[in-house]
């Protein structure tokens, strides 16, 4: 399944300037909530482990139909209200170097391996949830509104190895956010 995935340029007009400005940031988000939290941000881990991923992710990765991908899934809370949800697939062969470390990451944010002179982040593209989407049921249970939850994707090369990121940015984020 294909989601309607948004540029910058078209997002701009479906969200306020300020979901704007947080959603199209290209830095990193931890400390951004860490400060909107009033430095009480808590980072729960929810999954860590191989799983099977659908076609189109395997597409934004280039990776083959039976190459294994190890997912991390956690949940940033602010305030103890679920802010972020986040989703980082990482191919079997980008397991090497700096990502390694992914393994055993815990509850430490990934921003520490991905934000360094030998990273590259992809253009963002932004979509809202939806029920097509193979992780909504994981996301739905830390909002009341999952049809307002927007998603930023990215695809990140560290030390050329791919690893894709989503970020659900989660309406009790949005409302502290404004």
């Amino acid at each position: 399944m294909t989601f309607p995935w948004l540029n910058p340029a078209t997002l701009k007009a479906c969200v306020s300037p300020v979901t704007w400005q947080w959603l199209t940031d290209p830095g990193p988000l931890t400390p951004k909530l860490n400060a909107l939290s009033d430095e009480t941000l808590l980072l729960q881990l929810q999954f860590s482990g191989w799983k099977e991923i659908p076609f189109s992710e395997r597409l934004c990765l280039e990776t083959s139909p039976h190459e294994r991908c190890w997912i991390r899934e956690i949940v940033f809370y602010g305030h103890e209200k679920p802010w972020e949800w986040a989703r980082t697939i990482i191919p079997e062969s980008s397991l090497t170097g700096r990502l390694k470390a992914i393994q055993t990451l815990e509850d430490t944010p990934l921003g520490s391996l991905l934000f360094h002179e030998k990273s590259v982040r992809s253009s963002l593209t932004f979509a809202r949830l939806s029920p097509d989407m193979s992780f909504f049921e994981s996301v739905k249970t830390f909002t009341h509104t999952p049809q307002h939850t927007w998603i930023r994707r990215s695809l990140f090369y560290v030390e050329k190895n791919p690893l894709l990121l989503y970020e659900c940015f989660l309406a009790a984020l949005l409302e502290a956010m404004e």
